[in-house]
């Protein structure tokens, strides 16, 4: 499985937007912060939705973190800050977490960006999104008690090669659990009025294939950027243009 997933960006006003991302085993800040700051207007401010257990937060990690925990790392996020109008970004990952942020905040976002992400239907666990190999190596691994997965290499996302050492020193195992529990979904993510999946070209994934698959189906509007998995490490002033026309 890849390496960083969710994220929001809002909007307070017309001309200030706060732009946030999330992350999954390596640490939303670092990861992100080749894109620089995504601006719209005269002010930007770009936040970052802490996920217990990962990245910064990995000295947190307990058998005990789920996908709810990660929601509700978002979701308390939005709420604390008092975000609207956001654009709630998942990658990875993050298309779980995103998904799940969506039926609770509703009303405060303005657009939903799955980059490169599962793309769960309700009752779906990410451990089922994968192919059957993956699948029962993780089912296996919790059956004799695995608490965490190991971090993925970076070779096997197509990071560029300048990043890897970096990347996979960065890298921090995902809590199992998160991979395990079901999606609870009503449909909020398909009622948001801007819809988009993006897809990573030069990373081949049946599961993220499947996704831009359904979000298709479900006429989210559908982009394709160049560069591996980690597209935010290998091509970062794209992305962020991306993330500009879609606020």
């Amino acid at each position: 499985m890849p390496n960083v997933p969710a994220g929001v960006a809002s909007s307070r006003s017309e001309k200030n937007d706060d732009v946030c991302f999330g992350a999954r085993r390596v640490g939303r800040r670092m990861v992100l912060e080749p894109c620089g700051e995504v601006s719209q207007g005269e002010a930007t401010r770009r936040c970052c939705a802490d996920s217990d257990g990962l990245g910064e937060r990995s000295h947190l990690l307990n058998p005990e973190i789920d996908l709810e925990t990660h929601i509700l790392d978002v979701v308390n996020m939005m709420k604390w800050q008092e975000l609207r109008d956001v654009v709630l970004v998942g990658h990875s990952y993050g298309g779980m977490v995103a998904s799940g942020v969506a039926e609770r905040m509703e009303k405060s976002i303005a657009s939903i960006v799955m980059l490169d992400a599962f793309f769960p239907a309700d009752g779906q666990r990410l451990v089922d999104l994968l192919p059957a190999p993956q699948r029962e190596a993780i089912t296996k691994a919790a059956q004799d008690g695995a608490t965490a997965l190991p971090p993925m290499p970076a070779a096997t996302v197509n990071l560029n090669d300048n990043d890897r050492v970096w990347f996979n020193a960065k890298a921090t195992p995902q809590p199992i659990k998160s991979v395990l529990q079901p999606s609870k979904l009503t449909g909020a993510r398909d009622r948001i009025a801007k819809r988009t999946y993006i897809r990573a070209l030069d990373y081949p994934s049946v599961s993220f294939d499947a996704g831009i698959s359904e979000a298709r189906k479900k006429e989210w509007r559908i982009m394709e950027i160049a560069g591996g998995h980690i597209v935010m490490l290998d091509e970062p002033a794209q992305l962020t243009e991306m993330l500009v026309q879609l606020a």
